[in-house]
């Protein structure tokens, strides 16, 4: 057998190698170098592969850099931690950007008071922004800015003309801008409201012969 030049040049069954007897004296010392040549690849690449920085491993954390490209897509638990990457089924599970449809009470954030965006509204925000009080005295605060309030105001005749002034249960924040009185009882007197400020409501009570009368008026107020 002549000497081989590559490893491929050998053969898996010994004796095809080289037959007792197929070589001259002259070229067993090639021969046995060329082996120990191709021993000695065989071993740097063993050693190559050996080692951990140059393959993936199977097991064990190891970082793999550069980008890697996959025939198929490959099989991964489910992501429990940052950075781990989601699988389908973790996606699937998500919200769509376009026209999602949301199960169970999803929450958000609290827009900013005063807030007139395509921002989302919640239940807190109406609560907040749009709150009212439905006690006697009370209150209802509109999404346009609006306020509606309603109370009564004791009036007495030794006010006179000056009337007698009642605090609203909230005060305008901007403008009070009308006030409607009417009479508590069986409507024997002439009542009379008006603005006093944005905090406060005036109002007077005549009896049916015009002179002052003391009285109980009920008021709406509007403003915002």
């Amino acid at each position: 057998m002549p000497v081989p030049s590559s490893i491929s040049d050998l053969s898996t069954t010994p004796a095809l190698n080289s037959p007792p007897g197929s070589e001259s004296p002259s070229s067993i010392d090639d021969y046995l170098r060329t082996l120990s040549a191709f021993i000695r690849q065989i071993n740097d690449l063993a050693a190559t592969k050996a080692d951990a920085s140059a393959v993936v491993n199977l097991t064990g954390a190891q970082t793999v850099a550069g980008t890697k490209t996959f025939s198929a897509s490959p099989v991964v638990p489910d992501a429990t931690a940052p950075k781990h990457p989601a699988t389908k089924d973790q996606l699937d599970a998500k919200a769509a950007i376009a026209s999602p449809a949301f199960t169970g009470v999803p929450t958000a954030p609290n827009p900013t008071a005063g807030t007139r965006s395509q921002a989302l509204a919640t239940m807190q925000m109406f609560a907040d922004e749009f709150g009212a009080s439905l006690a006697a005295a009370g209150y209802q605060k509109l999404p346009s800015g609006l306020i509606i309030q309603w109370g009564g105001i004791s009036y007495f005749a030794s006010s006179g003309a000056a009337g007698t002034t009642a605090s609203l249960p909230i005060a305008f924040p901007t403008a009070f801008l009308k006030a409607l009185g009417g009479d508590t009882g069986a409507g024997t007197h002439a009542n009379a409201v008006q603005p006093a400020g944005l905090s406060q409501i005036r109002g007077w009570g005549r009896n049916s012969g015009g002179a002052y009368a003391d009285t109980s008026i009920n008021y709406f107020a509007i403003g915002y």
